[in-house]
């Protein structure tokens, strides 16, 4: 059988069919990833188990890139693979909550979450419309915090020596694994693995009405050529030229996102507060905390595709640099006891104010920008052809920062007082001037995406020519008889 057909070529204008069953599968995918992501950071949080937790977070990605994994797995494989780990990860921590077996637990949970962290995006960035992608790749971070405030509301109602936590884990990873056979696949890695006719049927399927199912075949077909040309893909090419310099931006972008100051305060928010407060046991910052990275979440999703990923990573950056300033100098004016933190007792009401409502405002601020536009861009930037490997790498590299901060907040944080928000403002502006020279990818297609950033990192224009399929003379091949 032929793998395209002569009629839909002759068509001048051919739809795609998706309705919201599609975008629907898709938020859902988000939805209980992110949630199990949250809900776990929370339990190992609360366990004291979160270090075992981002050492299989570092594991986990390395599996994404693996060849011999992304060739039989596929995008919908890696989310079978990571929601299985979270049922294997939470069985252990519900049924065997012994020291010793606590965290072996937390590490297998941290590897699930590395491989759904290294997937769900991609897997979104591929199935979604350019003009909603960034809000589609957004609401991952955004079903990270709603897990958050789930695990913070069942402390609440319930005794967290119960465990329900784990209970809750058990069930969204259940239904993930369950929900992932309902999950379209994605046309790109179709066309990655050569199976064209499937890759056509299913674009059919996934593309809105809005857009054209030719353009969209042809465009993605003519730059996985393009990247091929070269050969098989390898770990030589990709860990040189161009392809190198894409995986140092996303490598950059996820340590900035780990370094800005929101880790610390995930971990230490709450421990901060009650020492400047002077309330131990009555007072729990973490539902503000959490109810602040929410809110800045959801405005983040419905401004993405519209203002653009720089302005709001600008923005954000500009922000969190001086919510961290501003700590410092509270910090500096009130009495710094360089041994733990701050003594409270010279410390004014009107400093305490500022002081948390500094640390709410860098929540908000991360939320809108650097939290869910890190991932956004790093599931565009990178060609199709290596597109799992360098997911898998930088995902990994997400984890080494978060591990780093948990480390650093142990051995060398606690020394420095309310100076260490000097070092945190740093990075923001690190992540300001990162904002400023990175290119913008709204509303553009992940195959338009290569073209921008092709000139960017090579200094060579690539143009955008577009071309449709005709037919092949091979069931596996497609020729390019027209230009437009």
């Amino acid at each position: 059988m032929r793998v395209t057909d002569k009629d839909f070529l002759d068509e001048e204008f051919v739809p795609g069919t998706s309705s919201w069953e599609i975008s629907a599968a898709g938020s859902l995918c988000a939805a209980l990833g992110g949630m199990l992501l949250g809900v776990e950071i929370q339990l190992d949080i609360q366990q004291g188990e979160i270090r075992s937790f981002a050492l299989g977070g570092m594991v986990g990605p390395l599996l994404a890139a693996l060849s011999c994994l992304i060739e039989s797995l596929g995008r919908l494989g890696f989310l079978y693979l990571g929601g299985i780990g979270f049922c294997i990860g939470a069985a252990v921590q519900r049924f065997f909550p012994s020291q010793d077996m606590l965290p072996d637990g937390a590490c297998i949970s941290g590897a699930a979450a590395g491989v759904l962290c290294a997937s769900i995006p991609i897997y979104l960035g591929e199935v979604s419309h350019p003009d909603h992608r960034g809000a589609m790749v957004a609401a991952f971070q955004l079903a990270i915090a709603f897990g958050l405030i789930l695990t913070s509301c069942v402390n609440v109602w319930f005794d967290p020596s119960e465990t329900s936590s784990d209970v809750i884990m058990l069930v969204l990873a259940g239904l993930l694994t369950a929900g992932v056979s309902f999950l379209p696949n994605s046309y790109r890695w179709l066309v990655s693995r050569r199976q064209f006719k499937e890759a056509l049927s299913l674009a059919r399927r996934t593309c809105s009405s809005r857009q054209d199912v030719r353009l969209e075949i042809a465009m993605c077909q003519r730059e996985f050529r393009r990247q091929t040309a070269t050969g098989k893909a390898n770990w030589v090419e990709l860990l040189s030229g161009v392809n190198l310099k894409a995986l140092a931006i996303g490598v950059v972008l996820q340590l900035l996102q780990q370094l800005c100051g929101f880790v610390y305060f995930l971990l230490h928010g709450s421990q901060l507060i009650n020492e400047v407060f002077q309330s131990s046991g009555g007072f729990s910052f973490t539902p503000w905390f959490v109810t602040a990275n929410l809110l800045g979440t959801i405005p983040a999703m419905l401004l993405v595709d519209r203002v653009g990923r720089k302005k709001m990573l600008l923005f954000s950056a500009l922000t969190m640099m001086t919510c961290c300033f501003i700590l410092a100098a509270a910090g500096s004016c009130a009495t710094v006891n360089l041994a733990s933190a701050v003594d409270a007792s010279e410390c004014g009401e009107g400093t305490k104010a500022v002081i948390a409502g500094a640390i709410l405002l860098h929540t908000f601020a991360f939320a809108f920008g650097w939290g869910p536009i890190t991932w956004i861009y790093c599931a565009e930037i990178f060609p199709l052809k290596y597109r799992s490997k360098a997911s898998g790498l930088v995902t990994c590299a997400h984890w080494v920062g978060f591990y780093s901060v948990v480390r650093a907040s142990e051995l060398l944080l606690p020394s420095l007082g309310f100076h260490k928000f000097w070092i945190f403002a740093v990075f923001n502006a690190l992540g300001a001037f990162a904002s400023v020279v990175m290119p913008e990818t709204k509303q553009e297609t992940l195959e338009e995406i290569q073209l921008i950033f092709d000139p960017w990192l090579r200094g060579e224009e690539t143009t955008r020519q577009v071309v449709i399929c005709g037919q092949a003379d091979s069931d596996h091949e497609w020729q390019e008889p027209s230009k437009f």
